[in-house]
């Protein structure tokens, strides 16, 4: 049935036999507009789906009807189990929408209250006047659905769901005050519809259909906070499966209010929302050894969440995904169910998204050799088995490493008896999401796995959990509770913690963002501040260095003179790390106790940024939100300055919930602060409302994979072809069913993407058929091997082929360019001066281009594209030919970092087109081209940069001193090279090359390595 308005102002309902005759005289709960079908034939079959008369006006969300039209019919159904008698009250909350018209037709007992708004900003908090629960300010998104009363105090709530899961907020005030809870699912769409159209009485089939958990003790009569409601055929398999038939027992829906509307009060409810009690870590099944490594450390129990996670089955073997907030120990937990395998004789895989944290985490492993246990660590080389890893008891690889590892056949994976996937929420990400979903896939046919999965909190985390196969926990547990807020003018307001509160900012500069950090540093504390570019980190950060803003003074007063000379120790070695112009700013900015982080920095620079806020010595770094997902560095308090990012296709764009959510989680650092605050930065009083709803009360968004997009799909499909000897269509259909993005997606849709990217791979004879089964051709087996696109490879061989066929003489700069217009080498933006400029070079060497693009004005955004991969080409060429990289990182405005990644991309890229040359048995300028892109050095340098250790500045060196080549190094003397290098890396050399090396030089190396003290021991805390 569908609830309406008459002309009246009553409520009724929509039959299917009344619907026709009543379509003109109804009006919408939702907005008090006349609702009609968009063709009345559709009533019968689409009668949910209002639509407005007024023109240009939007239809209602299919959610939102749903979430209305059940509300009403839970009203139905529970009003009829009421007495008149019953002290018993029901309170509903009111929708978004014109408060006061619909507040005015609800046809139940509501009081109502003075804090009503008619604002859509607000919702009506019915909680507000209870004696249990006392708020200041009502809050949109903490409001239960239907509150029932019981001498003017709330007894239990209802909530009515229409999408995976409800908002954290909202459970955590239900676990805070001990009120239960029954959570009504109509989240399934077509089967709510479907008892909706029915001709049988809708109330029997909710009855019939519709359960809820009840657990036995202590609380057998009360529902639980802890979920929830699904079909009976669904909640017996489930039961079946993790064996919980003794522990739980199911009542119908009726049966379990029934039971909660026994009169009672507030004193008498049971208290069943206690936090999980946590667990010792001297109880753990561990060796003693390995538990000692956490007390000595200081641990003696577990945190909340962690307690619940060893509970579901960590140490047993169980699948776990723990959706748990930044700072809750989730890599503990990891290491816990590692040394449980290792110390037993099995292996484990830690998987991690990014090169930094894959770094981290190694550095950390590497503390348990105590215990006899090995690590390794491998985030390159991707076309390598990296069969040596296998050695080691616990390796650290990205995603895309142990991608790599799974197509090419390396053997110790299957041996591996316990696999760790951080940060999985990544999952949902449209550059690396794809790669974890395949990889996650493939390790899951590995017999008697383990698989840890450690997540920031989503949307749909029981979704994934299904997907996983395992044991979920989530949890909003912090070790220090987060304030959230928001800042205008002088004033920072808090909405979350222990107390809402409000603060008066005391600084009085120009900027409040400088002014929060201040009035921070003051208190003797760190602040972390998020910005949407590179260019506003560094002007942020600029802001207290400049010694003529008010900022720098402010600063400069507040540190004191032992702080400022370590800071300058920073400051010179970050300037020695480099001589380009970013170096000597950001060295500005150190000394001043400030500084900023993102990709631009070269990797010293970041590790020395990253070493002096954990040192307590930068107080402020002004960051892009990869830090956030990133290492670990908390501070006391975290500023988002912009909510907005630029999107090439769309513009300025919201940040996702999921992302606020990440950024926000490094304020407060466990165990150094009670507390920890982040601010959004209103830009006018207006905003706050919408920023509360959007961010601070709103529930993270569902992640979804986006395997199915085919430019990415395409590849996988060659991974899985190459991986085996023969696979039929079935057989390639079967695997990718079994993926995160088919168990949240259309299979069909899915299943035609991937018949599509088979026929790119036979166009392009990567694979062929043979008797309906697939095998790779010995292109397709390079491709997969070498771990690059299938378009790319596609655009090589075609460009490659062309110039063949022409007879055209190709240069370095000719295989410059065919790197560059590649997907997989990121193109640099170029501002609208610069295309004069860049047309004009394009015109002086067309020559030397493979099939260069003729400037249409019909096609200017295909000849930008050309043009911006002609910037990245002249950066490499110049790269190659030694310039200096300040001077090529001020020329083209672009970062080390950059530069970095540019060159280490373009090299496997070049060398797969010399692999393909080969194959081809195309003759082509090559001459060592991708040697020369990793170190950046001419062609005279290729022999010796093949030795490890010597970069391009060494090479340059030992050449102009006449050593050559390997076999004229070979001939020289540990004093000649010394001379020229230094001991340490002299001795390095030697050792490589098997020469050898004076007793007397190695005895002393080695004496002085051991005196040396080098405090690289973190924190267990920080894990």
């Amino acid at each position: 049935m569908e609830y309406a308005c008459d002309s009246n102002g009553d409520v009724l309902y929509i039959t299917q036999r009344e619907e026709t005759a009543a379509a003109s005289g109804l009006f919408c709960l939702l907005c008090d507009k006349e609702v009609i079908a968009k063709n009345k034939q559709d009533f019968p079959k689409r009668r949910w789906h209002f639509a407005h008369k007024a023109i240009g006006e939007k239809e209602h969300s299919l959610e939102s009807i749903i979430h209305l039209n059940a509300t009403m019919k839970v009203y139905d159904i529970l009003s009829s189990k009421l007495d008149s008698d019953e002290s018993l009250i029901f309170k509903f909350r009111c929708p978004r929408y014109n408060i006061d018209q619909y507040y005015n037709r609800i046809p139940f007992p509501l009081e109502q209250q003075d804090g009503l708004r008619t604002s859509d900003s607000y919702t009506f908090d019915m909680l507000k006047d209870a004696t249990v629960i006392e708020l200041e300010k009502p809050y949109s998104n903490i409001v239960p659905d239907i509150s029932i009363w019981n001498n003017n105090k709330i007894v239990a709530a209802i909530e009515i769901t229409s999408t995976r899961d409800v908002s954290l907020k909202k459970r955590q005030l239900y676990k805070e005050h001990k009120i239960p809870v029954i959570f009504i699912d109509v989240s399934t769409i077509d089967n709510y519809l479907y008892f909706e159209r029915s001709s049988f009485d809708e109330e029997s089939i909710i009855s019939s259909e519709i359960y809820t958990l009840i657990l036995n003790n202590p609380c057998q009569k009360y529902c639980d906070f802890t979920h929830f409601l699904t079909t009976k055929e669904m909640l017996l398999d489930q039961f079946k499966r993790k064996e919980m038939q003794s522990q739980i027992k199911v009542n119908e829906f009726q049966q379990a209010f029934t039971l909660i509307t026994e009169e009672t009060s507030i004193s008498s409810l049971p208290k069943v929302l206690q936090e999980t009690p946590r667990i010792r870590i001297d109880s753990l099944s561990l060796p003693r050894e390995a538990i000692e490594i956490y007390t000595n450390a200081g641990i003696e129990e577990l945190y909340p969440p962690q307690s619940e996670i060893v509970n579901k089955g960590l140490l047993e073997g169980n699948n776990i995904l723990a959706a748990i907030p930044t700072a809750c120990g989730k890599t503990l937990v990891a290491e816990l169910a590692m040394l449980k395998h290792v110390l037993n004789g099995g292996k484990a895989l830690y998987i991690v998204p990014l090169r930094a944290l894959a770094n981290e985490k190694y550095e950390r492993f590497k503390e348990f050799e105590s215990l006899g246990i090995k690590t390794g660590i491998s985030t390159g080389e991707l076309e390598s088995k990296s069969e040596q890893l296998g050695k080691n008891d616990i390796i650290v690889c990205t995603s895309e490493k142990t991608d790599s590892m799974l197509r090419n056949g390396t053997t110790w994976l299957q041996d591996l008896s316990i696999v760790v996937v951080d940060e999985v929420h990544l999952l949902g990400d449209s550059l690396r999401g794809p790669t974890v979903d395949i990889v996650i896939t493939k390790l899951r046919s590995i017999p008697d796995l383990q698989i840890v999965s450690l997540s920031a909190t989503i949307g749909n985390a029981e979704v994934l959990a299904e997907w996983l196969d395992a044991e979920l926990v989530v949890s909003e547990w912090r070790p220090t509770v987060l304030n959230e807020g928001i800042a205008i003018g002088k004033a920072m307001n808090f909405f979350t913690g222990e107390n809402p509160h409000q603060e008066k900012i005391k600084h009085d500069t120009k900027d409040i963002s400088a002014n929060i950090v201040l009035d921070t540093i003051e208190q003797g504390a760190q602040c972390l501040v998020f910005e949407s570019s590179r260019r506003n980190c560094a002007g942020f950060a600029k802001r207290f260095s400049n010694i003529k803003n008010q900022e720098q003074r402010a600063i400069n007063a507040l540190l004191d003179n032992d702080s400022k000379k370590e800071l300058a120790v920073i400051a010179d070695e970050v300037e020695l790390s480099s001589n380009t112009g970013e170096a000597k700013i950001l060295a500005d900015c150190i000394r001043n106790g400030s500084a900023y982080h993102h990709a631009g920095l070269n990797s010293t620079q970041r590790k020395l940024v990253e070493e002096g806020f954990k040192n307590n010595l930068i107080k402020i770094i002004s960051c892009t939100p990869t830090l956030a997902a990133g290492i670990n560095l908390p501070a006391r308090k975290v500023i988002i300055r912009n909510y907005s990012r630029f999107n090439p296709e769309w513009g300025m764009v919201p940040i996702p919930v999921l992302e606020y959510k990440q950024m926000v989680g490094r304020a407060g650092r466990p165990h150094l602060d009670p507390e920890g605050f982040s601010l959004l930065l209103a830009k006018e009083a207006g905003d706050i409302d919408e920023l509360k709803e959007k961010y601070i009360f709103a529930t993270a968004e569902d992640i979804d994979s986006y395997l199915r997009d085919e430019s990415i799909l395409r590849s996988h499909v060659l991974g899985i072809i190459s991986s085996s000897s023969s696979i039929s269509q079935q057989g390639i259909i079967e695997f990718f069913l079994r993926t995160f993005s088919a168990h949240t997606g259309d299979d069909n849709e899915f299943i035609e993407s991937i018949y599509s990217c088979i026929e790119f791979l036979q166009n392009h004879e990567m694979i062929t058929n043979e008797n309906n089964l697939y095998m790779p051709t010995s292109l397709g087996l390079l491709v997969s091997r070498m771990y690059i696109n299938p378009l790319t490879a596609a655009i090589i061989t075609e460009k490659l082929e062309y110039a063949m066929q022409s007879k055209m003489k190709l240069t370095i700069l000719s295989l410059l360019q065919l790197v560059c217009i590649t997907d997989e080498i990121r193109s640099v933006y170029i501002k609208n001066p610069e295309l004069v400029e860049y047309s004009c070079i394009a015109l002086k060497i067309k020559e030397e281009i493979i099939c260069p693009p003729e400037e249409h004005a019909d096609l200017p955004y295909e000849y930008q594209s050309y043009l911006e991969s002609l910037k990245n080409t002249l950066i490499l060429k110049d790269w190659i030919n030694e310039v200096d990289t300040e001077i090529i990182v001020e020329k083209y405005s672009t970062g080390e970092g950059d530069l970095h990644n540019l060159s280490s991309g373009a090299a496997r890229i070049a060398s797969a087109i010399n692999r393909i040359a080969a194959l081809r048995e195309y003759d082509i300028p090559f001459n060592g081209l991708d040697i020369r892109l990793e170190y950046g050095a001419g062609p005279e340098l290729v022999d010796l940069l093949k030795i490890k250790n010597v970069g391009r500045k060494r090479a340059r060196l030992l050449y102009t001193n006449h050593v050559r080549s390997v076999e004229t190094l070979k001939t020289c003397s540990f004093e000649q090279v010394s001379k020229l290098l230094g001991e340490k890396i002299t001795l390095k050399i030697f050792k490589q090359l098997s020469m050898p090396v004076p007793p007397s030089v190695e005895n002393s190396i080695q004496a002085a390595v051991k005196n040396s003290v080098v405090d690289a021991q973190k924190s267990l805390f920080d894990f």
